[in-house]
């Protein structure tokens, strides 16, 4: 088991696609609303190495932004 699961709600599910898929945004905010997405498990969670590589990002960037979630929410 992940050590912050991230289990967005329905309307943090629709607010982070709109926030991906509309409006002028940095990179870094676009990379981690999608790192969100990927992470969810109330759909099909990918683990954190799948995301890391799909984002090209690192292993430990993806377990920072699933704890920030899990302490913070969005």
């Amino acid at each position: 088991m992940k050590r912050f699961p991230v289990r967005l709600t329905p309307e943090e599910h629709a607010e982070l696609d709109r926030f991906v898929h509309t409006g002028i945004r940095s990179v870094q905010a676009v990379v981690r609303a999608r790192l969100l997405l990927m992470a969810n498990e109330q759909g099909a969670a990918q683990n954190d190495v799948e995301i890391a590589r799909t984002l090209s990002i690192s292993v430990k960037t993806v377990q920072e932004n699933r704890k920030r979630y899990a302490q913070d929410g969005l």
